[in-house]
């Protein structure tokens, strides 16, 4: 795509900034970026910066559950009550959902109305716990189970908040601490974080070309929205995830963990472990995509072809994915072509 191209798009979607990484036929690893990580300095992006990853967080959270399984030999499908510790889902109505369907939005969790919002940058800090228990203002109600698992389907950040309790009660360290030790370190994901080790150079989050209010989101809900990192950083792992399916695996994703993750469920095919799915073009495809406050992003891969494209702007544009910028640089890239 021309630079040209790219600035008119930008300008027409009322852009800030964007960087993105992709590949093609599974070859090296090609990025780019443009604009300003914010619109009051004009400090320009680079290849480096941080973005708030929104929703994307649940592919690598996903990624890494399986990650830690694999490794102790552990199913995914483990009662998620017989994980946790400090808190658990009151099963006397309804059983309580396994990992898995946790991971695929059929936990049996409806989100409360108004939860999980963005916060000011001087909350105090509380426990996925108390979270969950709906003592806090990140959540006023108790989680709990509002159907049976595995038979609806239902888009749920509460459901990966109880995924990161139950990998920290499984495994005594905090969520961000797992991350960087089995995913971000192994991988050389040097510019990727959660808030409670972020630092700068990150974008600000810009709507209609202004600055949010506080400049950038505080979501302190890491297993479900929480990442900030880059299109290269997500790149690696897409570049691993793919060569592990291919038989080539990494030294921390193996051929099962990426099969396991790409499993449709058996009642919506569409959903897989952190990711959705697509035959429609007759090559499979998984998707993630993250929309927050500030920012939207994209990621996407067909890992028959090699072909994988992410996407990240500090840029709110009011409307879905395929719908704006974002959808234009997909529909432009080599994964809208085969």
């Amino acid at each position: 795509m021309k630079t040209d191209d790219l600035e008119e798009l930008m300008t027409s979607n009322r852009i800030t900034g964007f960087s993105m990484a992709y590949m093609e036929d599974g070859h090296s690893l090609q990025s780019f970026c443009m604009g300003y990580a914010d619109q009051v300095i004009r400090s320009p992006i680079d290849t480096s910066t941080a973005f708030h990853a929104c929703s994307v967080s649940k592919f690598v959270t996903a990624l890494l559950s399986l990650i830690l399984f694999s490794k102790d030999n552990l199913s995914l499908d483990t009662n998620v009550n017989d994980l946790l510790r400090k808190w658990k889902l009151d099963d006397r109505i309804y059983n309580a959902p396994s990992l898995r369907q946790l991971l695929q939005h059929q936990g049996g969790i409806i989100d409360p109305e108004h939860s999980f919002p963005t916060l000011p940058h001087n909350s105090a800090s509380f426990s996925t716990a108390k979270i969950l228990e709906g003592t806090t203002i990140a959540c006023s109600k108790r989680i709990v189970t509002e159907y049976e698992p595995g038979t609806v389907f239902s888009y749920s950040d509460a459901g990966y908040m109880i995924v990161q309790l139950a990998l920290e009660d499984a495994y005594q360290q905090p969520f961000h601490v797992l991350m960087k030790k089995h995913v971000f370190e192994p991988l050389g994901m040097m510019d990727s974080s959660y808030h409670e080790t972020l630092r700068r150079p990150f974008a600000y989050g810009h709507q209609n070309l202004n600055p949010i209010p506080n400049l950038y989101p505080y979501y302190p809900y890491d297993a479900a929205c929480g990442l900030w990192t880059t299109p290269i950083d997500l790149m690696k792992l897409v570049d691993a995830f793919h060569r592990a399916l291919q038989g080539f695996p990494s030294t921390i994703i193996d051929n099962k963990v990426a099969t396991e993750m790409l499993q449709p469920n058996a009642t919506i095919p569409h959903v897989g472990s952190g990711v959705f799915l697509d035959t429609t073009m007759g090559v499979a495809e998984y998707s993630a995509l993250g929309w927050g406050e500030g920012f939207q992003c994209l990621l996407a891969g067909k890992p028959e072809t090699g072909d994988a494209l992410v996407c990240m702007i500090n840029t709110n544009p009011g409307k879905h994915q395929m719908e704006g910028f974002l959808g234009d640089i997909y529909k432009r890239s080599s994964l809208a072509s085969i």
